[in-house]
């Protein structure tokens, strides 16, 4: 492999064909750093596997780098990363002897400064886009004598343990396990990726109950953990809204607005999808609800609920995209933030250790 500058010269690296999309140093370079790994050599120490969290059509690697070009442009968040993978192609957007904002450990964190950072799309085959990324890792490890063990998932570095890439390491308590498989597959291991080819054990009716139970997690791990184990989302869940609403589709409410809001404040309808999907299985408006809670949130405080934010403040997203207008991974509103900085009508949530991204003031509220 041929690298000048940071930037690899050949046509395809690991045989995957190869475009350079190097990202223009604009701003305040909170894409391009400009700074340069702080390894003794240079050279990247670690590789730092991430995915996308974008399942868009559209989202394939050269719209990353679209995308990451905009936001350097627009100063919109501190995020870069060296190259993104799809099914058909690998895209680098910044010399791999720069650092990059990635890992959400700071800009002396070990992931930022000496990880070369490789995101998977998953916008269409995915497992095509997988497999695509573990030859270019192979490149990279042979490139740069980087052993298996100094390659490593996002969350290894996150001070938030984020569950990424969350297609491959798919839920909080099988994580190791499988990412300890995908490290086999990069070494050549003959390790079927976990799909969905598993037989379902239990029945639809089973499943829903333990889902209930809290058995299955919230949200996307949910759907990630049900798919994997060879069930039907869509129908399970269908089949818990069905049990949640007695039997029904479309329940009753028993409550007022603002008695369910004062129990979704605390705590009590869940987060995130999860919360969505109970209101919406117990009859209830969710819009409605969720627009009242967000005016208690802030009648609380003495004002509107995106006013009372305050630098510091711990937050969950409400809002369906970012600032740049991408759209929002269910996992990032299944969780809190940190609000590090304010700017007009929107807020910067967890720099440098999160998701280090905008968000519009008025999507958010105080968790």
């Amino acid at each position: 492999m041929e690298i000048v500058n940071g930037i690899v010269q050949d046509a395809s690296i690991g045989g995957i064909p190869l475009v350079s999309k190097i990202v223009s140093p604009k701003g305040t370079h909170n894409v391009r750093t400009l700074k340069p790994l702080s390894t003794s050599n240079g050279n990247p120490y670690y590789i730092v596997v991430h995915n996308t969290g974008n399942s868009a059509s559209s989202a394939d690697a050269r719209a990353h780098y679209s995308w990451l070009q905009g936001v350097e442009n627009n100063d919109f968040s501190y995020v870069s990363v060296h190259f993104f993978v799809d099914e058909d192609e690998v895209v680098q957007t910044c010399p791999v002897t720069e650092m990059t904002y990635h890992a959400g450990d700071g800009s002396t964190g070990k992931g930022n400064s000496q990880g070369l950072s490789i995101e998977i799309c998953e916008n269409h085959n995915y497992p095509q886009a997988e497999e695509n990324a573990i030859q270019v890792i192979r490149a990279f490890m042979d490139h740069y004598g980087i052993p298996i063990d100094r390659v490593q998932p996002h969350r290894y570095f996150a001070p938030n343990k984020k569950l990424c890439p969350h297609l491959i390491l798919k839920s909080e308590s099988a994580w190791q396990t499988n990412w300890a498989s995908f490290q086999q597959r990069i070494q050549g291991a003959d390790v079927a990726p976990d799909d969905d080819t598993q037989s379902p054990a239990k029945s639809v009716d089973e499943i829903a109950q333990e889902v209930i139970a809290g058995k299955w997690g919230n949200g996307s791990e949910r759907r990630e953990r049900l798919t994997a184990a060879g069930y039907d989302y869509s129908t399970v869940q269908a089949r818990v809204n069905e049990i949640m609403g007695g039997g029904s589709a479309s329940a009753t409410p028993s409550k007022t607005v603002d008695e369910v809001a004062q129990e979704v404040i605390a705590g009590k309808w869940g987060n995130g999808s999860d919360r969505k999907d109970r209101l919406t299985a117990a009859g209830y408006d969710y819009s409605q609800v969720q627009a009242r809670v967000n005016e208690l949130l802030g009648e609380s405080s003495g004002g509107s609920s995106s006013n009372s934010i305050t630098v510091g403040d711990t937050v969950r997203i409400t809002c369906n995209t970012y600032s740049t207008g991408q759209s929002i991974p269910s996992w990032v509103k299944n969780t809190t933030h940190k609000v590090s900085q304010i700017k007009d009508d929107k807020a910067l949530l967890g720099y440098p250790d999160g998701i280090a991204s905008w968000v519009p003031l008025s999507g958010i509220v105080r968790a």
